[in-house]
């Protein structure tokens, strides 16, 4: 069955005794009228406020509760309709305030608070509405009805419905604080409500036992008779008696129990709260210890007892509750003196809380303490070991300190920049010599303040300052950001600096660390550096191309001479030296080639731009190309395009029967990249692998592998073959974080 369909039975059943009730209620004639006392309202009131307004409503109606007036007071004739109206309303009424008080007990929700507005209602309108609805009579379904009533009888009436329904709402308000009749509606059943029944049973039954010896009383002492029956139901004094006295039974039991509720409430919120604290006081991390000031016959205080302790306290200080409980702070911590007496009895003197830092000698622990005054003279202490925290912060100082000097001595300069406000907010004194000016000048301007608009590296359509929130954005991103800038300090003086930018971890801000190192000089010495290489290849050049002349001259004149030759022994003489002539010649060709080797400094290169110049050069129209190179950088040699020639040219001399080249890229879990050459013709043998890079002077056409080993060697680049023999020759040249991008803008 489910819940609500047991209510609306429930209801409906109350309704009925409600309505069957009426008819054996104490009736008696005040002519006109059939005056009724009734008091089955309660069973329609129960399932009111067991329920709320609408069964409240269902009870009264379908349940016929409230319907009895056509039946007992049938000569009220249309006045009933009033009645019933009334009683409807009344059931409602109470059923809703009954709903309110489930959200949220109040006193202006109880139910005798909230019957004073209902019961004024009720006088209003049958005051006003009764004499009317009289007027009408007699009602087609009543011959003979009452066609008028006096006010004084009218409000007799009033006075009477208005007693007896207080009585019945006693009883019913009562009756469902019982926990066995709660259970029965379904109701929730709390620890307050335990001794409710048993509290309401022994209330009604002392209002039992006083009526009847009351009702003895009269019928013995006034009527001077003894009763042959002790309850005469046919005694108006003793049913007016009972009205009474039973309705004051469950009045007193409904108070009694409401008294007992709030108390047992109280007392599981005491009991709670201890438990709460309790735990809390044995739980806590921090020790505690309770104690009270001990005197001496002069008044004055020499020590202090402990009163109770909890676990951490014994973890903390080692020591064992049974040990210290009720014993003097010099005994229980076997000091000459009570530990920290002064500080106590300053508190307990001021009535003011407390807290000090103070190292343990015994313990090797240092404990921060907090005493808390407690009565007239007792006290409290809570502390915890901060041993590690004072260890860590002195770790801490040490490692600032440390860090200070480090970037106070550092040889470069060094400013921590806040990206938010674009100030400066920290600088060593190398950055004080770089700018020219005061830590103070440097913490109160702006980096652009020391930064000309326009740098060298910049774009033609590209400002600085632009460029430079790119790099504020990498660094914050995590990036070590390098570049070179030009610095303009106080004076007016340019000064060529390399700058790195990193990120600094903080939660006031976006801070950045920003290290700045003069390479005017060594942009000077490379500048020169570059200079004499030109000069020594120009030499080279010239050198070389004397010697080819001579060579070609005495090539020549041993051309003349073989012709007169006749000789073997000197014939053999003279080949040796056209091979060694020839010999000669290949060397200097290979010196050549090498001589532009580090010539021009690396530059950035998109890689799949140099690949298609340097195949432009090679009839390749019968090999399928996959190159998967997206837009890969590299920081590279500017002869990378004669290194990616020979690649290509060894398949074309090399590689006959290849009908494809892969060019494409990987990139590591470190980051690392390899970048792949590979082709499907016969290989190469792993007894050559490494041989193929070796110095050769057999070239043809292209650059050896071993110049290109060499050229690729400038920025980091390493290349080793890697093939299988019988599937294809395959080049792996690693490029190491840093030596890579995949953008222009990443570049700039």
């Amino acid at each position: 069955m489910s819940v609500e369909l047991k209510k609306v039975i429930i209801s409906l059943l109350l309704g009925f005794a409600g309505f069957f009730g009426a008819f054996y209620s104490y009736q008696f004639d005040i002519f006109p009228l059939t005056i009724s006392l009734i008091w089955s309202y309660c069973f329609p009131l129960i399932a009111a406020i067991a329920f709320g307004r609408w069964y409240g409503l269902l009870a009264g109606f379908f349940g016929l509760a409230a319907l009895f007036p056509f039946f007992i007071w049938s000569s009220d004739g249309w006045a009933n309709l009033i009645t019933v109206f009334l009683l409807l309303f009344w059931f409602f009424w109470h059923g809703y305030c009954a709903e309110k008080r489930s959200i949220e007990e109040k006193i202006w929700n109880h139910p005798l608070i909230v019957q004073i507005p209902y019961a004024l209602f009720y006088g209003l309108v049958t005051y006003i509405l009764f004499p009317l609805a009289f007027s009408y009579n007699p009602p087609f379904w009543q011959a003979i009805a009452i066609t008028s009533i006096s006010s004084a009888l009218l409000l007799s009436l009033v006075i009477k419905a208005t007693i007896m329904m207080y009585m019945n709402l006693i009883v019913a308000d009562t009756v469902i604080m019982i926990p066995s009749v709660r259970r029965f509606f379904g109701l929730i059943v709390r620890e307050k409500n335990r001794k409710n029944g048993s509290i309401i049973l022994i209330s009604v039954s002392i209002s039992i036992i006083i009526w009847v010896t009351f009702v003895t009383c009269i019928e013995i002492f006034i009527a001077m008779e003894f009763p042959h029956n002790i309850i005469d139901f046919s005694d108006p004094c003793t049913i007016i008696s009972f009205f009474i006295f039973i309705p004051s039974g469950f009045l007193l039991g409904g108070i009694l129990a409401r008294y007992f509720e709030t108390k047992i409430e109280v007392e599981d919120l005491l009991r709670q709260s201890e438990e709460r604290f309790h735990s809390l006081y044995e739980h806590m991390t921090e020790g505690v210890a309770l104690h009270t000031l001990i005197y001496n016959d002069a008044g004055t205080p020499v020590d202090y007892q402990i009163l109770d302790v909890n676990a951490s306290y014994e973890k903390i200080l080692e020591l064992q509750r049974q040990d210290v409980i009720g014993k003097k702070g010099t005994t229980a911590y076997n000091q000459d003196e009570p530990p920290f007496l002064a500080a106590y009895i300053k508190t307990v003197i001021i009535k003011e809380a407390s807290s000090f830092e103070e190292y343990i000698g015994w313990l090797d622990k240092t404990l921060l303490i907090s005493v808390s005054p407690i009565g007239k003279e007792g006290f409290a202490i809570i502390f915890s070991d901060i041993t590690e925290r004072k260890k860590s912060e002195t770790a801490l100082i040490e490692s600032e300190e440390k860090c200070r000097i480090l970037v106070e001595h550092a040889p470069e300069a060094i400013v921590v920049i806040d990206v938010t406000s674009n100030r400066f907010i920290e600088a060593n004194i190398q950055a004080e010599h770089l700018f020219l000016c005061t830590r103070e000048e440097l913490l109160s301007s702006a980096p652009q303040n020391f930064y000309p608009l326009y740098q060298a590296d910049s774009k033609p359509d590209t400002s600085f300052a632009t460029m430079m929130s790119k790099r504020y954005e990498q660094a914050l991103a995590g990036e070590e950001v390098v570049f070179e800038r030009i610095v303009r300090n106080r004076a007016g003086e340019e000064i060529l600096c390399e700058e790195r930018l990193v990120r600094l971890p903080s939660t006031k801000g976006d801070l950045l660390r920003a290290s700045l190192t003069n390479i005017s000089e060594r942009i000077r010495v490379v500048e020169g550096l570059a200079q004499a290489t030109k000069k020594l290849n120009l030499l080279s050049m010239i050198t070389c191309t004397d010697i080819q002349n001579s060579i070609f001259g005495l090539y020549a004149y041993i051309e003349l001479v073989q012709e007169y030759i006749t000789d073997d022994f000197l014939k053999s003489l003279v080949q040796k030296q056209i091979t060694l002539i020839n010999k000669t010649q290949k060397i200097l060709n290979f010196t050549k080639n090498y001589q532009d080797l580090g010539l021009k400094p690396p530059l950035w290169q998109n890689v799949n731009h140099v690949f298609l110049y340097a195949i432009s050069h090679l009839d390749i129209s019968h090999l399928n190309r996959r190159i998967h190179l997206d837009n890969l950088f590299l920081f590279a040699d500017p002869l990378l395009e004669k290194i990616l020639y020979s690649l290509v040219e060894n398949v074309v001399n090399h590689a006959q029967t290849a009908t494809e080249i892969v060019f494409e890229y990987q990139i590591r879990p470190d980051n690392s990249l390899i970048l792949i050459f590979a082709d499907n013709g016969p290989g190469i043998l792993d007894s050559q692998k490494e041989r193929i890079f070796e110095r050769s002077l057999e070239i043809k056409g292209g650059m050896s592998l071993f110049l290109a080993r060499e050229m690729l060697s400038i920025t980091g680049i390493s290349i080793t073959e890697t093939g299988v023999n019988g599937e294809g020759a395959r080049f792996e040249m690693a490029i190491k974080k840093g030596g890579y991008r995949f953008s222009a803008e990443e570049i700039s």
